[in-house]
């Protein structure tokens, strides 16, 4: 977002306030308005779903390796009336 904003020149406080979160971008974005308010608006959407899409995607990845290595590391139990579920 910093160097697609770069060329207008924004007062620091109110970078600050872009970059802080996506709710303080779009307000800034709706109080600009006009073109540039909806060229902020659209950055600051697609800025947040890409963030959000490296973040599940991280996310997925670390539950997917986690399951082999949780059922690979951790011990079997046995049930109630003292017998393995495997033995069934």
């Amino acid at each position: 977002m910093t160097s697609a904003l770069a060329p207008y020149h924004v007062p620091h406080a109110i970078m600050q306030t872009i970059l802080g979160s996506v709710g303080g971008a779009l307000e800034v974005a709706a109080r600009a308005g006009g073109v540039l308010g909806a060229e902020l608006g659209h950055l600051a959407r697609t800025a947040f779903a890409s963030g959000m899409d490296l973040g599940l995607t991280v996310g997925a990845c670390v539950a997917a390796a986690g399951c082999p290595v949780a059922l690979l590391t951790l011990p079997s139990r046995e049930l109630a009336d003292g017998k393995c579920p495997d033995d069934e």
